[in-house]
């Protein structure tokens, strides 16, 4: 590899950056060998216009060969082969669902997860107008996936909460449908004079026997005497939800107090 190619590697080097690098090889170079006329020194000058205009054309267009090809909305494709749409949070991965399937995809990385196993696009998606682009190879896998996954399966969900002693999290439990994805989101009413807060939220799914289990983090609400919202939603639409109040992780230990005049000794 050239010293030009191996520069033109870099993430976010510049063309005049590689003009200069040039320029200092090429004086070098003629320093070290003779002292140049007027007729050589307009030879060296063509040889820096033509690495200039080279180093240009592999800055910039080689990004444009590596995204080339139609990129297509991720909701768009979702209503062409039936899956469900959702955003997942601030990174604004979008989960594709249908029962007993979740496909989970995130801007700017190859990878993505179809029910917990990971696999990896051709090219990255990309976040545009609040969407998600993936290329025609990707929604051909997409469509693919989409005709492989179960048939529908319908079905109550239910959801019961308990502590976890020892640790800030709650036990989630409950029956779904068989196999079938359950989402578990939590939600703060921390006081009533403030509005209901996102908390977190969590994915798993149901056994063959249609039940889940899943220990969740309460995390960032620990307010003690909070109480938080939980509530449970399968890809067949059913849901169900309860209420648990945050108490201190080891209620039963209690450690001994100081005294004032402990203190002021």
């Amino acid at each position: 590899m050239s010293w030009s190619s191996a520069l033109t590697r870099k993430r976010g080097v510049c063309p005049w950056l590689i003009l200069r690098v040039a320029a200092s090889h090429l004086v070098a170079r003629d320093r070290m060998m003779f002292k140049p006329t007027n007729e050589e020194v307009g030879v060296s000058v063509q040889k820096l216009v033509f690495v200039f205009a080279v180093s240009c054309c592999m800055v910039f267009t080689v990004p444009v060969f590596a995204s080339a090809g139609p990129m297509h909305a991720l909701a768009a494709i979702a209503h062409k082969y039936g899956y469900g749409y959702r955003v997942l949070g601030p990174e604004n991965a979008v989960e594709l669902s249908k029962p007993g399937l979740s496909v989970i995809i995130c801007p700017g990385t190859r990878l993505y997860s179809v029910n917990g196993t990971p696999d990896a696009a051709d090219i990255a998606p990309a976040l545009r107008h609040r969407d998600i682009y993936v290329s025609s190879e990707t929604v051909s896998t997409l469509g693919r996936i989409a005709q492989a996954a179960p048939s529908s399966q319908q079905g109550p969900v239910t959801i019961g909460v308990a502590g976890n002693e020892g640790s800030e999290t709650i036990r989630v439990s409950g029956t779904a449908p068989p196999n079938s994805p359950v989402g578990i989101a939590l939600y703060a009413q921390i006081s009533r004079d403030l509005p209901t807060v996102f908390v977190n939220a969590s994915r798993t799914v149901a056994s063959s026997a249609g039940t889940y289990l899943m220990n969740v983090p309460i995390g960032p609400d620990y307010y003690r005497g909070s109480t938080l919202v939980v509530r449970a939603t399968s890809t067949s639409g059913a849901t169900a939800s309860t209420t648990y109040v945050i108490g201190a992780p080891n209620p039963g230990i209690f450690a001994p107090t100081r005294t004032q005049s402990q203190i002021r000794n």
